[in-house]
């Protein structure tokens, strides 16, 4: 296996960290507070 099999790690915590601020701002939202500016 050589190490060029996978994406790198930097773009998969890019990715992830979108989808975690995406879901925590609609939580956010959802229970009734403001996003950040």
């Amino acid at each position: 296996m050589t190490p060029f099999d996978r994406p790198p790690v930097g773009m998969n915590l890019a990715r992830t960290s979108k989808v975690v601020a995406q879901a925590f701002d609609a939580a956010l939202v959802e229970a009734g507070g403001t996003l950040p500016v």
